[in-house]
């Protein structure tokens, strides 16, 4: 037996004992303990809901003076139902933020894999009060509990009273508790009640809608629109999430926040490099250039990021006994990412900043702005051409890849498959999905590899230049200069692995199957055909 959370919508905590209590008669009493217990409840999750997209919700519920252990709880959602998954305690005051910062046990083991490097963002507190309840068998044992906490929401419009419902099974006996829940899910069932609505009432009044933002593009393209139309819905979403991870972006609450700008930035940027002949000139070089700029402001915080979040990586890829000696390296990391997030900060903050936003939105969606001809071409026809293209570039670019090719070569490679990316994610619902997934799968598969080749050979450039300045500062002892050679060492040799990867993967996006899929695709005839 499974402890269970309903929610019941107006209905007080004395007609659901009363109702309760007329559904168990004669067989078994319900007897109040105690009740009028002031609590308050806050729900957590990511700023993308990694937590409710994985079908969880995590509860704090404290006495309400906040000199007293809370309780952190995370309950599983499956229909109508809430089962309790893992709990843990926090002390007074305390708050659950990134996944390392919660008490160890279950339900950091569980929260972890799903935050990754994410925070946990709070709801509004909903105060209330508390009252146990036990249900006694003839004999006056207890054979089940029940926990009924009532609160107090206050919406736009209104105030509705969400009474919480937590049922505990006692061991030996099955048959109350299954009536008792079976009574409480008639209940639940007459109210009407979603079953998140005391979490998303919380959250709402946060300023927060549950599931509302994700970082997949969610894009409502139909191919009858032509390239404008289309242009104009996908840069007004990306300035979308520009603008609504700016706040996180400026304060630093997490680095995922600065991430999903930036890759807001570069899909814009990306858009109107492969379409630029539907672009008014004067535009189209004004706005690509701001978006330079904001790509030049948030990179070496970025830069910074990615190094902090690698570094038990790079401690692993050392001897046990030398990992201490990389310490150092995380202080002075931490120091430049600081430096970098202030300079970040202003610019965000500027003028500029502001301007080019309010500029940006304007002429997208100023109707009296003349764009280039092709912008009234089938945005269907436009993005098949520009997909085919870009894959036989790749394909061509590739095929000269030898044992001698630079490093550079291969990046070069990679920005082109980014590009490709970038569209077929643009496009992808103008697409029946068995035709678009494979290729995406492919793209990703060579994509990675040569993600991991430049990764490896940026950061070991990055790693001589700390080493440099570290030692020239004094900043670091001579053991974590060593270590750091030893890691700028496993770096060149996880780069050599990719690159032996390469070929076959290569050998896969350009192979005849991948080839005939883009054909398809981009409505070219099959190979061979007349």
């Amino acid at each position: 037996m499974i402890e269970g959370y309903f929610e019941i919508q107006n209905c007080p905590a004395t007609e659901i004992i009363d109702q309760i209590s007329a559904a168990l008669s004669p067989r078994y009493n319900v007897e109040l303990l105690t009740s009028g217990e002031a609590v308050a409840l806050t729900f957590y999750d990511s700023f993308d809901w990694r937590l409710f997209q994985a079908g969880y919700i995590l509860q704090k519920t404290a006495p309400a003076n906040g000199t007293q252990v809370s309780t952190l709880r995370l309950t599983r959602i499956a229909g109508s139902k809430a089962s309790t998954d893992q709990q843990a305690e926090l002390a007074p005051g305390d708050a659950p933020g990134f996944a390392e910062e919660l008490p160890e046990g279950p339900l950091a083991d569980t929260i972890a894999p799903l935050l990754e490097m994410r925070t946990l963002l709070p709801s509004d507190e909903g105060r209330g009060q508390r009252s146990e309840i036990a249900i006694r068998n003839e004999d006056q044992k207890i054979v089940a509990r029940l926990t009924i906490t009532q609160i107090e929401v206050t919406g736009v419009d209104e105030q509705t009273s969400l009474a919480q419902l937590h049922c505990r099974p006692i061991r030996g006996y099955p048959k109350p508790f299954r009536m008792l829940e079976k009574t409480i899910q008639q209940l639940a069932a007459s109210s009407a009640n979603d079953r998140n609505l005391l979490a998303s009432s919380l959250f709402a009044a946060a300023g927060r809608e549950i599931g509302n933002y994700q970082s997949k593009l969610e894009l409502s393209l139909h191919p009858k629109m032509n390239a404008r139309q289309a242009l104009r819905h996908i840069l007004l979403h990306l300035l979308d999430q520009m603008c609504v991870n700016a706040p996180g972006t400026r304060t630093a609450i997490d680095s995922e926040f600065l991430h999903d700008f930036r890759i807001a930035v570069r899909r814009s940027r990306s858009a109107i490099g492969q379409f630029k002949t539907i672009f008014p000139l004067t535009e189209r070089q004004h706005f690509s250039q701001e978006l330079r700029w904001l790509g030049q402001v948030t990179g070496p915080t970025r830069d910074a990021d990615v190094y902090l979040l690698a570094f038990d990586d790079y401690c692993a890829m050392l001897p046990e006994g030398r990992r201490d000696d990389l310490l150092p390296l995380k202080r002075f990391l931490r120091e430049r990412q600081r430096g970098e997030q202030r300079k970040l900060t202003r610019a965000l903050n500027s003028k500029r900043y502001e301007k080019f936003v309010a500029d940006w939105r304007n002429f997208l969606c100023d109707d009296e702005t003349i764009w280039q001809e092709p912008s009234l071409t089938p945005i269907k026809q436009l993005a098949a051409k520009r997909i085919w293209r870009l894959y036989r570039a790749i394909c061509r670019d590739g095929e000269a890849i030898t044992e001698e090719s630079p490093d550079e070569a291969l990046h070069d490679i990679r920005k082109e498959g980014k590009k490709l990316r970038y569209l077929l994610q643009f496009f992808d619902q103008l697409y029946p999905p068995s035709t678009v997934k494979p290729l995406a799968r492919t793209l990703r598969t060579l994509q990675n590899i040569l993600g991991d080749f430049q990764d490896y050979h940026v950061q070991s450039v990055a790693l001589r230049g700390f080493a440099d300045e570290m030692a020239e500062k004094k900043k670091a002892p001579p053991e974590t200069i060593m270590a750091m050679g030893l890691l700028i060492e496993v770096l060149a040799g996880l780069q050599t692995g990719s690159r032996a990867r390469f070929d076959e993967a290569f050998a896969a996006f350009s192979g005849p199957a991948t080839e005939d899929r883009f054909r398809k695709l981009c409505g070219k005839k099959k190979r061979g055909a007349p």
